[in-house]
């Protein structure tokens, strides 16, 4: 998921810094999250200021102190990118996004100085189609543009945080399930003149803190999103393993039943003094349908074709399932049938598949 990521600082006494990326060749979207307070101050980067060496990042104004701030590039086959330009004396713009479906999460790089002003994305407009980018006021004199990432991450820790009015913290549960080599914020609304930031020492296996510079009147709505050297299974879900593969669970869970292997046939009942229908149960079996997902892996690394394969042949394989007290498995069973599901809207760029895999106990008769 990540391609580079670091830390830079803007040194008091300063309003830049060149930062080297290591990506090896101009990237296409860079992410910026500040970790300290920028009193009244903005930070961008000018389109001019990146190559496939450096970027260099600036604020408005220099300041007393330093400011640390986190710098993250993401591989372009998961984002879509796309510019948008608030002209001159109005407060917002509309652009169509071209992601395909409604993006989990859209975030900004300002490309130049706002002037103090607050830049955002409204969440209840973005659409399949669409998205609207506001700032808090005007500016009569210049146009304001910015890069837009838009992104489909829901499995990696990503959410929706508040902090409420007249507070300037938030607690925030991130469910990444580790401690996440960094989080992302993305305001949602005006923070009226105050800034936010997360401190990185807050940032544990469980929560991290979002910091306001100051209390606002209103409530400050945030997008978070989470990151580490490799996706963790989501909350609630847990892998289980058929022939030594191991199958990420979704949500969805999987379902056992147990089916009873039976004989019928007519027979003379001696009491009744008439035919009746009898029964004679041999053994039982069971049956699960896995409920699974794959993210982020291209078809060529897709274990599908394998679990298809495992269902075109009579051969018996070791299910697995191991939830600690509450469930436990290890039998023998035999694939029949694998269901590929692509939901509504699926961004191809994501790689996000759904199936469904159907096994069959081998029975002891």
């Amino acid at each position: 998921m990540t391609v580079c990521e670091g830390t830079c600082t803007i040194t008091a006494g300063f309003e830049s810094i060149a930062v080297t990326h290591g990506y090896g060749s101009t990237p296409t979207n860079i992410t910026i999250q500040p970790q300290d307070d920028l009193p009244g101050r903005n930070w961008y980067i000018p389109d001019a200021d990146i190559n496939s060496t450096t970027f260099t990042l600036r604020i408005n104004g220099m300041d007393f102190v330093d400011h640390v701030f986190r710098w993250f590039i993401a591989d372009p086959a998961n984002v879509v990118v796309g510019v948008a330009t608030v002209v001159a004396g109005t407060e917002s713009v509309t652009v169509l996004h071209g992601f395909g479906s409604a993006p989990s999460s859209v975030w900004l790089r300002m490309k130049d100085d706002l002037g103090g002003r607050d830049c955002w994305i409204d969440y209840a407009t973005i659409t399949a189609t669409q998205l609207t980018v506001y700032i808090s006021g005007m500016d009569v004199d210049a146009d304001h543009s910015f890069q837009f990432i838009c992104k489909n991450m829901t499995l990696l820790g990503e959410g929706n945080a508040t902090v409420p009015a007249g507070s300037t913290t938030v607690v925030v549960n991130h469910g990444f399930a580790s401690t996440p080599s960094s989080v992302w914020i993305q305001q949602k609304s005006t923070l009226a003149g105050v800034n936010a930031y997360i401190d990185y020492a807050s940032i544990t296996s469980t929560q991290f803190t979002i910091t306001l510079s100051g209390p606002s009147f209103d409530a400050s709505d945030f997008r978070f999103i989470c990151y580490g050297s490799a996706p963790p299974v989501p909350p609630g879900t847990y892998t289980v393993t058929l022939g030594g593969v191991s199958l990420n669970i979704s949500d969805n869970g999987f379902h056992e039943t147990k089916q009873l292997i039976t004989s019928e046939w007519k027979g003379w009942d001696a009491t009744l003094g008439k035919a009746v229908n009898k029964l004679r149960i041999h053994g039982a079996y069971r049956m699960w349908a896995l409920d699974c997902f794959e993210y982020e892996v291209d078809w060529a690394s897709s274990i599908i074709p394998t679990l298809q394969a495992m269902a075109e042949v009579d051969t018996s394989y070791t299910l697995i399932i191991a939830l600690d007290i509450l469930h436990q498995v290890t039998c023998t069973v035999k694939v029949r049938g694998v269901q590929l599901l692509y939901p509504s809207g699926t961004n191809i760029s994501s790689r996000h598949r759904e199936f469904q895999v159907v096994c069959e106990e081998v029975p002891t008769v």
